[in-house]
């Protein structure tokens, strides 16, 4: 809905005058120009329109952030003579504020990192970059759309572990014959009679 705020005839506002039309919960408000006009969302039925008008007296900025800086900033006079004022100007955010915050960004960063997890969209999306850039198709957009779909449905391959291969065993039998020198218990006596104390039987 378009509505048109002009002076009536015969009658004028004071140079620099701002208007500001507010219609249910939306307001506007801007410098006052013949022929402006507002855009407001249509209304289901007729409504009320609040119409202010406003003098721009003076300007100024100044820096503002949850660290509870409090600054005093000069008024910059717009009418030639005017008086000069001052503001004091404080920004703080409550700490509960900060934490809610903190934790409403947290909690949205891992939904949304599952999210792409779980449908792969990243890998997907990088799988159809270098598809493009090989193909280098004359629409690369319909190239991508159809390629996703085309590999939608599709699963990645599992992991394929190559089997570590088994060490030769030598037979037991030809490597006792190689390694070992057969004795007889009659060939040991000699040695066993060095010792002092006879052991127990085996």
């Amino acid at each position: 809905m378009e509505l048109r705020v002009e002076t009536a005839d015969g009658s004028s506002l004071p140079k620099g005058c701002f208007i500001s039309v507010r219609v249910g919960d939306v307001q506007k408000l801007r410098c006052y120009e013949t022929n402006g006009a507002f855009q407001f969302p249509a209304p289901a039925h007729p409504r009320k329109a609040r119409i202010d008008l406003y003098m721009h007296v003076g300007t100024c900025s100044t820096s503002v952030g949850p660290d509870g800086k409090v600054s005093e900033v000069h008024v910059q006079p717009l009418e030639p003579g005017a008086p000069k004022a001052r503001l004091k100007v404080a920004s703080s955010l409550k700490p509960e504020a900060v934490a809610e915050r903190e934790s409403k960004m947290s909690s949205a960063k891992k939904e949304a990192a599952s999210y792409l997890s779980t449908w792969r969209i990243q890998e997907r999306l990088g799988e159809a970059v270098k598809a493009v850039l090989v193909k280098r198709p004359d629409d690369p957009m319909d190239f991508i759309c159809s390629f996703l779909r085309a590999s939608a449905g599709l699963q990645p391959e599992p992991v394929k572990l190559a089997r570590a291969k088994e060490a030769d065993m030598l037979p037991f039998a030809s490597y006792y014959r190689k390694n070992m020198v057969p004795r007889s218990v009659g060939s040991m006596a000699p040695l066993y009679a060095k010792f002092h104390v006879k052991g127990p039987p085996l």
